[in-house]
This record gives structure tokens, C-alpha cells and sequence, in this order.
């Protein structure tokens, strides 16, 4: 599947500017399907802390000529998902214009800037930023306060769960939870 062609769609009803952390502007949340010749693969992306997110992933097969099956636990294998979602985002990228009377204009083209897809690149490019005490000092609260699973902790504070467990582990490595909570 890694040299698919892919065709894209975006759909971005409901979805409004947000600002990435390097700048760029985002219409989202919105909805990117890929369609390539074995699956079609639905992002839901959306802007969190400054970074585009994938919020959720759906996966449909298409059905093979010869009638055999993908084994699901390779159907990602070899899917370049940060590039798929680098022309997701270049496909909303919002540019934003000073007009006279401190209004501004605001464009999405079917081809944005250069400039603009760099800023967005840019973004996503970026791995783990560092977590800050202030942060992690919310987190410990929040997750004292908890009631039910990690999985529902992540979900109300709109993260994933992996990332809930590593702000868990970071916080105790930081001295601000216990080894046992």
C-alpha cells in the first residue's frame, strides 16, 4: 500500500479558522477521506493545542478483485498517515489578508500559498512539545479527580489515551504523583 495512489476529499462543514502554533490558519474540524485501491481511510482532524490532530481514524476495505481478504492488523502497515494528513491540512488552509480598518480578509484557495503549506508542514512536522509543570500540574488534578477509565479521562480532556498515560508517567517521574496512583 506505499505506493497507493490516493484521491482526497475534505469535507469541512461546520468547521471554522484555527490558529496553528506556527502561525497558519486552519478551517476545522473537518472530515479528509483517502480512497486508494485496497481501502479508503477517513481522518477526522481537528486543532488541538496549536497542532493538527487526527481525532479519529474509520477504514474501509474495497472489496479485491481476487476475493482475498487484508488482514486488518496490516491495513495501516505502510500507510504514510503524517503525509496524509500534511495534504489533508493543505487542502484548508486558511489566508488571512489585512484590510484597511483593522478588518481581515480571510481566503481558502484550491492552491494555497507556498508560504502557508510550509507553516502548516511546519506544524505537523513537530514531535511531542514539551510539557510544561503548568500543564502537567492541571493533568494531576484532573486525573485525582477522575471517576471512571484513563480511556474517558483522555476523552474529557481531549487527548489520546497514550498520551494520558505518558502525562501520568511524566507527572510521576516529576515527583507529582505517586508510583501507585
Amino acid at each position: 500500500m506505499a505506493d497507493d495512489e490516493w484521491k482526497l476529499r475534505v469535507q469541512t462543514k461546520d468547521a471554522g479558522p484555527k490558529r496553528l502554533d506556527s502561525g497558519a490558519e486552519l478551517l476545522a474540524p473537518f472530515q479528509a477521506t483517502f480512497t486508494g485501491s485496497e481501502v479508503t481511510i477517513g481522518l477526522k482532524v481537528d486543532v488541538v493545542d496549536g497542532t493538527p490532530s487526527i481525532r479519529s481514524v474509520t477504514i474501509d476495505v474495497v472489496d479485491s478483485a481476487d476475493g482475498l481478504e487484508l488482514r486488518t492488523s496490516k491495513l495501516l502497515d505502510g500507510v504514510p498517515m503524517r503525509g496524509l494528513l500534511t495534504h489533508a491540512c493543505a487542502r484548508v488552509v486558511v489566508e488571512t489578508e489585512a484590510l484597511e480598518g483593522g478588518t481581515v480578509k480571510m481566503t481558502r484557495t484550491a492552491v494555497p500559498s507556498t508560504e502557508a503549506v510550509e507553516k502548516v508542514v511546519g506544524s505537523i512536522r513537530r514531535r511531542r512539545r514539551p510539557i510544561s509543570d503548568e500543564r502537567l500540574t492541571e493533568f494531576v488534578e484532573a486525573y485525582r479527580a477522575r471517576t471512571g477509565t484513563m480511556r474517558e479521562l483522555a476523552r474529557e480532556l481531549s487527548m489520546a489515551e497514550r498520551h494520558a498515560y505518558r502525562m501520568k508517567k511524566l507527572a510521576q517521574d516529576r515527583g507529582l504523583l505517586e508510583e501507585g496512583e
